[in-house]
């Protein structure tokens, strides 16, 4: 089938990604046509198998019309059949830092690098923890062949040096048999062996920071405390945002399920298949707002506010704090792109029930990824 063969290796999570311009196709295989006496209308109509098709589509009919959060909603998924049973638990209440002396040493952001360009974009992460005043340590995890680009020796020593970033050498977690864009990926889950912490919050660098968020130290205790991906049609926990605790035992297990995986699993899947019946989880308007919801397809984007409100696109700007950069298939925003290229993506602008042109989710779109650019320069 043609889209199974387009996405067997694009990671699971964007499947069904409202903006993954892919179609679906039906399948066409024709019965057998058998000679024989065509019935009367109304043996049809009486006959037993008309009933049972006509009460097959009814139910089809309701269950597509239902929101996608009640679709899912069912018995299989809440026991972590189906999907991560702590989806369907209520997001944390995201607490205050505590008054007094807290000892900051006990709590790290962490990031990693593979390449010179995900090293850069990492270096205006820990630029955005400096400038809104972050306490905790900064780590970043790197690997062994950065060494080997000057551009790179030159960024490590300007995280070191200015924004206080202490580097840690990893060995890269790389699977051949993946698609090239996440093949590095797993790298990320290294920070579960950073056992000197009792907390980390770990951002992917294809982000933008817009506000201190080291109120998330002190959530409740959980392994992992994790955003939905809002955007998939199933229960799915995303990774580009992730408040671990990390330990030896929860290594080994990530380990093993690095050296298992195949096509089509990537670091958000094994993060799923490890931690999702026991995670909490992390209020994904604040904290796991994704660029391309901005052009979603739904006009209303009933999957992000999730029956809380409707959608305003300047609202929901000014309570994001962390924005994830994901258009695929549209470049990240450290590479560079045609204005054709721009202009298939880039968010229409919108005429509301008074007949006003609503241009802002366009505007908003387009800033995003105008400050990354200037921020890399």
């Amino acid at each position: 089938m043609a889209r199974q063969r387009r996405l067997s290796d694009i990671p699971d999570f964007l499947h069904t990604s409202p903006f993954l311009p892919v179609g679906t196709r039906g399948d066409s295989h024709d019965p057998i046509q058998k000679v024989q006496v065509k019935p009367s209308l109304g043996q049809i109509i009486r006959s037993k198998h008309f009933r049972t098709v006509v009460v097959f589509i009814v139910i089809a009919l309701v269950l597509l019309t239902l929101p996608t959060k009640i679709r899912n909603y069912h018995s299989f998924a809440r026991l972590g059949i189906s999907g991560p049973k702590c989806y369907f638990t209520d997001p944390v209440t995201i607490p205050s830092i505590p008054e007094g002396e807290v000892d900051w040493s006990h709590f790290a952001y962490t990031q990693y690098a593979t390449t010179p360009d995900a090293l850069c974009s990492s270096l205006m992460l820990f630029s955005a923890l400096h400038q809104h005043s972050s306490r905790a340590d900064r780590l970043l995890l790197y690997t062994p062949d950065l060494l080997s680009s000057p551009t790179a020796t030159h960024l490590l020593s300007v995280a070191q040096n200015i924004y206080e970033v202490k580097p840690v050498l990893v060995e890269k977690q790389h699977k051949n048999n993946v698609h090239y864009i996440w093949a590095d990926s797993y790298t990320k889950l290294l920070a579960f062996n950073q056992t000197q912490y009792k907390r980390l919050i770990h951002l992917d660098s294809d982000s933008t920071l817009r506000g201190n968020i080291d109120a998330l130290f002190f959530l409740p205790s959980a392994e992992a405390v994790l955003p939905r991906a809002y955007w998939l049609e199933k229960p799915k926990l995303s990774s580009h945002i992730m408040v671990l605790q990390p330990s030896t035992m929860a290594l080994e297990k990530i380990q093993k399920a690095i050296e298992e995986a195949t096509r089509g699993t990537y670091d958000m899947e094994i993060i799923n298949s490890l931690f999702g019946n026991e995670c909490a989880i992390l209020p994904h308007r604040e904290y796991a707002l994704l660029t391309g919801e901005f052009r979603s397809p739904d006009p209303k984007h009933m999957a992000f506010v999730d029956g809380k409100g409707e959608w305003d696109p300047a609202k929901v700007m000014q309570e994001a704090k962390f924005v994830h950069f994901s258009d695929y298939p549209f470049p990240k925003p450290w590479e560079e792109t045609s204005a054709e290229e721009q202009e298939k993506v880039v968010p229409a602008c919108v005429v509301d029930e008074e007949g006003k042109v609503d241009c802002r989710a366009r505007d908003i779109w387009i800033e995003l990824y105008k400050d990354f650019k200037a921020g890399g320069r």
